[in-house]
């Protein structure tokens, strides 16, 4: 998908690849991310740290320095902390596959 140019600061930036990624866990598990808002682009949260005993460091699909765009298909620009993290706690808790929109810079291409 060409979004690049919707995304303001990431348009003059072809290194910045948007991603679809699945993330699988058991019923329950916790995905074990934490966020906070990007300096770069502050409409979007940054993984900052993936917690050793989640399923995000075990599944190895999401990678500190990800920007968030989506999960579950829910565009989640400029939602407060407080939203996203209810999201990924309460309503991600019981599923086994959990979807985010990402934009990873993309360090294969230096």
């Amino acid at each position: 998908s060409d979004h690049g140019c919707e995304r303001g600061i990431f348009a003059s930036m072809p290194s910045v690849r948007e991603l679809l990624v699945d993330l699988w866990k058991s019923k329950g598990e916790k995905i074990g991310i934490r966020v906070q808002k990007s300096k770069s682009a502050p409409a979007y949260y940054e993984i900052k740290k993936l917690n050793e005993n989640g399923a995000a460091a075990r599944d190895s699909s999401l990678r500190e320095g990800d920007l968030i765009t989506a999960v579950n298909g829910r565009d989640i620009t400029g939602i407060s902390r407080d939203a996203i993290m209810l999201l990924l706690k309460l309503q991600c808790a019981e599923m086994t596959r959990v979807t985010f929109g990402i934009l990873r810079k993309d360090i294969d291409s230096y």
